[in-house]
């Protein structure tokens, strides 16, 4: 197996795209709670192969540490936009000057005043995170 112990398994699934943002959790097989650092050869993954997260309440150590990986998900939000396509307006060539283009400008312009809108708004969104 390519994980010895749970802990190596959960340190997997806080960096996977999927399931990065469930933060408070406890590994489960066979209806028992498991510790974080059991090995996953001493489980019967043949017969039960599977492992299931059940997620916990949480105290204060926990929501910190929620808290923590939001803001730095926020300050680094390339890894939620990886499979987003740029937007015409980044890509298109530049063209001689026609009436048809004024027009576009103005769409263009509408298109940066919104991305200035949109940017200013996260990150007063952010200082009030980091705030709190």
């Amino acid at each position: 197996m390519q994980y010895e112990l749970l802990f190596e398994l959960r340190e997997y699934l806080n960096a996977h795209i999927f399931t990065f943002f469930f933060t408070n959790f406890t590994f489960e097989h066979n209806g028992v709670a498991l510790n974080e650092y059991t090995e996953l050869s001493e489980l019967d993954l043949v017969a039960q192969p599977r492992i299931y997260m059940r997620p916990t309440k949480y105290d204060d150590k926990a929501a910190r540490t929620h808290i923590k990986k939001l803001v730095s998900i926020l300050e680094c939000p390339s890894v939620l936009t990886t499979n987003q396509k740029p937007n015409k307006a980044t890509i298109s060539a530049p063209r001689s000057r026609s009436a048809s283009q004024v027009g576009d400008e103005s769409v263009s312009s509408k298109l940066s005043e919104n991305d200035e809108k949109l940017q200013k708004n996260y990150e007063d969104f952010l200082k009030v995170i980091k705030q709190n």
